[in-house]
């Protein structure tokens, strides 16, 4: 069947005061498998490569590049987008899915054809929106993630992404985002990529996967201006870090 596929740049220069910031986090869950196998219409979120598509053309077998691989009619965006700035993400709506796929990185392996069942809307699009955001590289220094700016950072560049769709309002679906060769601490990601409707999907082998859970249920009864006040690190996350340090 004939469809169109969208790709929207988008960018936001009005970031919250995450040291006065009151939103909680009480509507969000923590869930156990992969985005892209979930088939709940979340907008879901592309971990990916300030240079879109990262080593799709490549190497790479990571989320971006497996969702990239398995859905080809991303690859347009590694055409026509640019570097993402710093306050910009890029959202993918209608790109479909063709293979199914087992595996992750050097243990990926085709599995099989997909047919893409998903329903279209008035544009003629596929049901279904990724929303690029890229992750920052801590690799070469993996505690500098728990220094403000950083954080702030992180938190800039969720923001940007998750009220980047102002038409399509579905929960948010992320999960360990820079965890890989990027090196980011699970712990912390789920302290700033987890928002009011979002589902936090994390795989079940990855270290310190229970952990998760009890940090999660730790941060529902926080407010988000425990995040990051005045630089200080005085929030469950850090209780965590502490002990994978130590």
């Amino acid at each position: 069947m004939n469809h169109k596929v969208s790709f929207k740049r988008y960018r936001t220069t009005l970031f919250p005061d995450w040291a006065k910031a009151q939103n909680g986090f009480l509507q969000s869950k923590i869930s156990v498998g992969l985005i892209d196998e979930d088939d709940k219409d979340f907008i879901k979120i592309d971990f990916a490569d300030k240079y879109i598509g990262g080593y799709t053309i490549g190497p790479g077998l990571v989320q971006e590049e497996i969702r990239f691989i398995t859905a080809p009619e991303h690859i347009v965006a590694m055409l026509i987008a640019e570097k993402l700035e710093e306050d910009e993400c890029l959202i993918m709506t209608g790109c479909e899915k063709f293979s199914t796929y087992s595996g992750y990185s050097k243990s990926f392996k085709f599995k099989g054809n997909y047919i893409d069942r998903s329903s279209q809307d008035t544009l003629g699009r596929k049901h279904n929106q990724w929303i690029a955001m890229d992750a920052q590289s801590y690799h070469s220094n993996p505690e500098s993630q728990f220094e403000a700016k950083n954080i702030i950072r992180d938190l800039n560049k969720s923001y940007c992404a998750f009220s980047a769709s102002k038409t399509n309002l579905s929960a948010i679906a992320t999960g360990n985002w820079g965890c890989g060769i990027f090196r980011g601490n699970a712990h912390l990601k789920v302290n700033e990529t987890t928002s009011y409707y979002t589902t936090y999907y994390t795989l079940s082998y990855i270290p310190h996967h229970s952990t998760l859970h009890e940090c999660f249920n730790g941060i529902s009864v926080h407010n988000s201006n425990d995040v990051c006040s005045n630089g200080t690190q005085r929030f469950v996350i850090f209780d965590f870090r502490r002990q994978e340090t130590s």
